[in-house]
């Protein structure tokens, strides 16, 4: 029947335009043919596709439902799909086994020879294959009215593409499936058989052990290529459209002569595996619905689809046809696909079935190389094939594309002329800009050259600026430093080195003489009085007359006088009881005199030079020449005298030193005179003198320090009464001076050692001081009232250390030899002492000694030990290792956070704090390369101390952050004893010459920050007990 054969074809096209095309030219005008297919149309699409899957839950029963019916041993249970001729339905096997199947039967009134034909063919067809994915059929028999029917397995499924959406599976496993139906229509071909209708719908997707099993379905449209497979003639008319026009070959949609072979399926399965990787089929597929029968013919033969990577990330931007949530991540899907999978699907799709895969079994072949990572077989399509291709598919285009490029041609070449000349002149416009580029370089090089050159310039300059200073510091003229700082601050600004400069700026610190010319209010001292005994002498005509003429000096016990004769080159030295003297002056007329300090030195000034003499012999110690001195004075309390000459310019002596220790420039006086207290130099005038305002020059004191002469010999020790504020001084000279600090006044003096005096220490309730001489003599004095409370005395040991307790009752001192202990009693009116411990050892040497807080011990180090002298039982135990090298070092042992730590000197020969129990340090600062610390003083939280690194330096540490603050600037004498204030800003060293210098931490940083130089991190000046915090770093 003609119109069942159209009804078949109409069918397989889905959009309504295309088939009412197909229509109009297969009817050619028989408008009762075209009837009847249309009444046939319309009844298949109020029954369903073939093959899609219903269920009875969702679906009304329909008139043509056959559920209940019995065919042979089968009873239909369900219909569960039906199509253009034929329904499937559930079937029930009754015998000779009890099974559930499917039965495929002809539709009732389509039971024409084509259809009974072509559905005989698909049952033999089915019968052939014998695959793991192919259904396979069953049983076959004819109905009671003689229609064919086939059994087959029953699968349970959904079309692969919907499988994979739904499970989401991954690119792999898809391609794992793609690989099982490439083997089953691999099988189809080897049996004769090509399918022609290879969908989705035609390929489903069942589980089985819950594992996915592949099966093709559905042969109905299949073709036989050696054997026939039914007595009966299956014959596909000339123009007859077998097949979905989506997933058609381009030779089936030819309609032409040409013969169909398995490289349709081949084409067919590209299509599908298109699909399943990105998703989408390789046509748009709202554009192929609504497009016209021929014109999806058309596309179907030359519309070459996208690349599968290029189709996802084009598509992901278009959310509407996404079908697959994989291609949202369109960017990693796409580059999952880009390569071998583009190759291979395009491969299967080549429009010429020459160029495709010549079987199922290369495409699965190269999905298997795909998998396996091994290079695959297809590869992009050469340039000039797809050229050819393209030219001979648009030779409109390509006429017009060609004009289009000779006009270019033409074009181009103007454009080449006018290049050329644009070359030239661009040529000759770099050149000149190259030059001019040249000339920047040039001059950005001479500039360079002229910045490099001031930079040296300035740092040469800088160098030279500070050697000046240095020279200027050196020379001592009077008041120099206001004119070093000024050097220094521009050598500062031209950029010296910050390490040089700070050394600099430090040396210049402590010395008087560089302080500039101070105006003080001052009442000029009356002239002197004569005694009586002296008074004849000087007048001998007058009894009134009893001042002291200007060329003459009187000793201060008033038993000596010196005067100019008349010769004035002669001077008479007087002395009670004794004729008087007269000796040449050794330096011209006699403008001045004056008498030393010590009283034993005389001092002459003339106008050529000056000399000085030893009294009581008048042995001449020295002659000097210089310019015209006019006046001469000596300080009261130190070995200095200052001269006055002709051009008003002061020259200072040292008259233990015997050499020049300062000079000046022109000072505008007459005559000059130090204080009473020996802290200025007086430059006197009759001006001056009229207006009360004395211009002086400083002698002992600067900002940062002062500077005192006290004991004859050397300063052998220091200590500060930190509850009154008041310091004690120890000599060579036997005595021992007490001081108001910090103005060094002095309070009184307290003699009664008879050798040198070698140690003092204040009691910490403040109420007596301890001394120790050379001869082991011990002395406790009242120092507030200037007498002694008692005295001890320790035989056979050199004394070097002395400690007294915290609860001021206990006494030690150790030295060479032994240490000894003694208890103080003050409960009586009487001052008592009582020696308690004693330890004698001929190899013991106690340079450093300190009670332990507990106050029933005494710790001294000797050697390279820590003893422990136990008060109760007298023995001597080893307490640990000192960390001092030297044996000698007489450090300031003190005890910090409630005795738990000790300070001392590390083996690097730098103050420290450790734990004396574990030996482990706490805190060290190291004193730079090459320097020593013979011995070390600290304040008593233990936060600063001061080190002496060398006979004649001062290093001032900072051991909560352990570095060096800075050196303060080294003595030309031998420091022998030094200390620190408990608040730390107070620094008190004394030399072998016997002065006693404090410096001030404050002005020294202050002096430094004026350069704006860096004083390293300053300590909290209140007395505050880091031991209590438990705190050191």
């Amino acid at each position: 029947m003609r119109e069942c054969e159209l009804f078949v074809q109409a069918c397989e096209l889905e959009d309504r335009a295309a088939r009412k095309e197909f229509l109009d030219r297969a009817c050619c005008g028989d408008l009762e043919l075209r009837h009847r297919v249309i009444r046939l149309i319309e009844s298949r699409d109020r029954l369903g596709d073939f093959m899609e899957p219903t269920h009875a839950f969702d679906a009304p029963v329909k008139s043509s439902d056959r559920s209940g019916e019995k065919i042979d041993s089968y009873v239909l249970r369900e219909l569960i799909g039906e199509g253009g001729f034929g329904v499937v339905y559930v079937a029930e096997q009754l015998h000779p086994i009890c099974r559930r199947v499917a039965i495929k039967l002809i539709k009732p009134g389509m039971d024409s020879r084509q259809i009974i034909a072509r559905f005989e063919a698909e049952r033999q067809a089915l019968a052939m294959m014998d695959h793991p994915n192919i259904a396979r059929v069953l049983d076959a028999g004819s109905t009671a009215v003689g229609h064919p029917y086939f059994v087959m397995e029953l699968v349970n499924g959904m079309p692969i593409t919907e499988y994979c959406r739904k499970q989401k599976l991954l690119l792999n496993a898809r391609l794992q499936l793609m690989r099982s139906v490439c083997d089953a229509v691999e099988h189809a071909h080897k049996k004769g058989i090509i399918h022609r209708d290879l969908k989705p719908s035609n390929v489903m997707v069942t589980m089985h052990n819950g594992s996915p099993v592949v099966k093709v379905i559905d042969f109905g449209v299949a073709k036989a290529m050696h054997q026939r497979l039914t007595e009966s003639t299956v014959y596909t008319a000339m123009g007859q459209l077998l097949g979905t026009p989506m997933y058609m070959s381009p030779e089936q949609a030819e309609m032409t002569s040409l013969d169909v072979d398995t490289r349709s399926d081949v084409y067919s399965l590209g299509v599908l595996l298109y699909e399943l990787v990105t998703g989408m089929p390789p046509f748009d597929r709202k554009a192929f619905h609504m497009a016209g029968f021929e014109a999806k013919l058309q596309m179907i033969r030359e519309t070459e689809p996208p690349r599968p990577s290029l189709r996802v990330s084009t598509a992901a931007k278009d959310q509407r046809v996404i079908e697959d949530p994989r291609v949202v991540d369109s960017g990693r899907l796409s580059a999952s696909l880009r390569g071998d999978l583009d190759w291979i699907v395009m491969k299967a799709l080549e429009k010429q079935r020459e160029r495709r895969y010549q079987s199922a079994r290369e495409l699965a072949s190269d999905l298997d190389n795909h998998l396996s990572d091994r290079p695959v077989v297809a590869s992009p399509p050469s340039k000039l094939y797809r050229a050819r291709k393209y030219l001979r598919r648009n030779a409109a285009i390509t006429t017009i594309v060609s004009s289009f490029a000779f006009l270019l041609v033409i074009g181009a070449i103007l454009l080449a002329i006018f290049a050329v000349n644009q070359h030239r002149l661009a040529s000759e416009r770099a050149a000149f800009l190259e030059d001019k580029e040249q000339q920047r370089l040039e001059a950005e090089r001479i500039a360079q050259e002229q910045s490099l050159a001031r930079a040296e310039a300035d740092r040469r300059l800088a160098v030279a600026l500070l050697e000046q200073a240095r020279s200027e510091r050196m020379g001592r003229k009077l008041g120099y430093r206001s004119r070093t700082n000024n050097l220094l601050r521009e050598a500062q600004q031209l950029g010296v080195d910050e390490k040089q400069l700070r050394m600099e700026v430090l040396a210049g610190i402590g010395d008087p003489f560089g302080m500039p010319v101070k105006e003080i209010d001052c009442d000029v001292s009356q002239p002197a009085l004569l005694p009586s005994h002296f008074a004849s002498v000087v007048y001998p005509e007058s009894t009134n007359q009893r001042i002291l003429p200007p060329q003459a000096c009187l000793s201060a016990n008033r038993e000596l006088l010196a005067i100019r004769t008349e010769s004035r080159l002669e001077i008479a030295v007087h002395q009670i009881d004794k004729p008087p003297q007269v000796i040449d002056s050794h330096c011209g007329p006699v403008l001045g005199l004056s008498l030393s300090h010590s009283q034993d030195k005389l001092i002459a000034a003339g106008e050529e030079g000056f000399a000085i003499w030893q009294l009581p012999d008048l042995t001449v110690l020295h002659k000097v020449s210089t310019n015209t001195l006019v006046d001469v004075a000596a300080h009261p309390t130190m070995p200095l005298a200052a001269f006055l000459d002709n051009q008003q310019k002061l020259l200072l002596w040292s008259l233990d030193e015997n050499r020049i220790v300062a000079k000046s420039d022109r000072m505008t006086c007459r005559r000059i005179e130090f204080t009473s207290d020996g802290e200025y130099l007086l430059l006197l005038n009759r001006r001056a003198a009229r207006q009360g305002k004395v211009k002086a020059i400083r002698v002992c004191t600067t900002t940062e320090g002062s500077r005192r002469w006290v004991h004859n010999g050397g300063v052998t020790g220091v200590a500060v009464d930190h509850t009154t504020n008041w310091l004690a001084t120890c000599g060579k000279d036997e005595s021992i001076h007490i001081w108001e600090f910090p103005t060094l006044r002095q309070k009184r003096s307290l003699i009664g050692h008879f050798e040198n005096v070698e140690e003092i220490a204040f009691s910490k309730n403040g109420k007596w001081l301890a001394s120790a001489d050379w001869d082991g003599n011990i002395c406790f004095w009242d120092y507030r009232n200037g007498r002694e409370l008692a005295r001890t005395k320790v035989d056979g040991i050199e004394i070097y250390g002395l400690g007294i307790s915290a609860n001021s009752r206990f006494v030690a001192v150790g030295g060479y030899k032994g240490i000894a202990v003694f208890e103080v009693c003050t409960d009586t009116e009487h001052f008592g002492v009582r020696k308690v411990a004693n330890h004698r050892a001929d190899a013991l040497m106690a340079t450093s000694l300190v009670f332990h807080p507990t106050n029933n011990a005494v710790i001294f180090n000797s050697h390279s030990t820590f003893l422990q002298l136990d008060l109760t039982t007298g023995e001597v135990s080893r307490l640990c290792e000192t960390l001092c090298p030297f044996s000698f070092a007489r450090s300031d042992l003190r005890f910090l956070s409630n005795g738990k730590w000790l300070t001392g000197v590390s083996q690097n020969r730098a103050p420290i704090v450790f734990n004396w129990k574990t030996d482990e340090i706490v805190a060290e600062s190291l004193n730079g390369k090459g320097t020593d610390a013979f011995n070390a003083h600290w304040t008593p939280d233990g936060a600063v101390a001061v080190s002496k690194p060398d006979v004649n330096t001062l290093v001032v540490h900072d051991m909560k952050r352990q570095q060096v603050l800075y050196r303060l600037p080294s003595d030309k004498f031998d420091l022998w004893a030094s200390t620190i204030s408990a608040c730390g800003r107070w620094i008190i060293s004394g030399n072998s010459k016997g002065e006693l210098i404090v410096w001030d931490r404050i002005a020294i940083e202050k002096t430094l920050a004026s350069f704006g130089l860096p004083a390293a991190a300053r300590t909290s000046f209140s007395v505050t007990s880091l031991g209590a915090t438990e705190e050191i770093k």
